[in-house]
């Protein structure tokens, strides 16, 4: 998996403290997340590296398992998924890529 912009992780996660969640944060379109076989058709979670700050600290880069779709293959309310478009002879790979609507 990597980002569209490559070379520097552009995803933000923040910890809410109010929620006690954690909130990720694709904030441009080169932060979407471009990922290899069957996540656009098939992953309802996937695993994303993001930048994490908490009370506006930043605290490195660490790894959340993220839902991205419910069990009935819904996606999840302002997640985008997209097939990442022609492949070169393997038109039946779904590579996808996956990010937070803004």
């Amino acid at each position: 998996m990597t980002e569209l912009g490559h070379g520097r992780i552009e995803t933000v996660t923040t910890y809410d403290s109010n929620t006690g969640e954690f909130v990720v944060n694709t904030p441009c379109e080169s932060a979407q997340k471009y990922c290899i076989g069957g996540v656009a058709n098939h992953a309802t979670q996937m695993v994303v590296f993001s930048k994490l700050e908490i009370n506006g600290k930043y605290q490195g880069v660490h790894a959340f398992i993220c839902q991205i779709k419910d069990a009935d293959g819904k996606i999840c309310p302002n997640i985008r998924i997209a097939d990442c478009g022609h492949k070169i002879g393997l038109h039946g790979v779904d590579n996808g890529r996956i990010w937070k609507e803004l």
